[in-house]
């Protein structure tokens, strides 16, 4: 319901209202259904400043894991990196390092003439 209803109703009915209060008057029905209509609109604003409440701290919890995860992965990524070059590692824990190229003197040459 409008709030407006009654000043829209005397204009379409056109009776002239005895007076400007008369006329922005609102029924005690109106009344009644504007408090209860503020009543829900409070109790589904304290729902949604709970709601936002909880999910700042889910939202602030998150953040600090997603930091600790950051910082982690760094650290893991750097102990991946290291090499007995770059750090006090023995050269047994590098692992296998790349192939190296061959040349003739690695190859072995046949005692056999090659036939043609």
């Amino acid at each position: 319901m409008n709030i407006l209803s009654p000043i829209i109703n005397t204009i379409k009915t056109q009776t002239k209202p005895k007076s400007l209060l008369e006329a922005t008057f609102l029924n005690i029905d109106d009344i009644k259904e504007i408090l209860k209509e503020n009543d829900k609109l409070k109790d589904e604003n304290e729902q949604l400043k709970d709601e936002n409440g909880q999910l700042s701290e889910e939202t602030k919890k998150l953040r600090e894991e997603i930091e600790k995860l950051r910082s982690r992965n760094k650290d893991l990524e750097g102990r991946l990196n290291m090499t007995s070059r770059n750090s006090s590692k023995p050269p047994s824990t590098d692992g296998r390092s790349k192939s190296t190229r061959l040349n003739s003197s690695h190859i072995q040459k046949s005692r056999m003439p090659s036939s043609a």
